[in-house]
């Protein structure tokens, strides 16, 4: 994963901006689609959770 080419580099000017690799993307596009379901459903990330026996990793929000 370290050596994984780059796709889409830092923004220089944002000193919180960080490179994505291809995996990186690909995780992020899971991501998006699994909170537009979720969204689309009205679950909050609790909720849709324990409908699907998932695991919450990180953040949540209230609902």
């Amino acid at each position: 994963m370290k050596n994984d080419p780059i796709i889409l580099p830092a923004d220089p000017a944002d000193p919180e901006d960080f490179p994505i690799t291809q995996e990186g993307m690909d995780r992020g596009q899971r991501a998006r689609m699994i909170r537009r379901t979720r969204t689309a459903l009205g679950l909050s990330q609790a909720k849709f959770a324990s409908r699907f026996r998932v695991r919450v990793i990180g953040r949540q929000h209230a609902g």
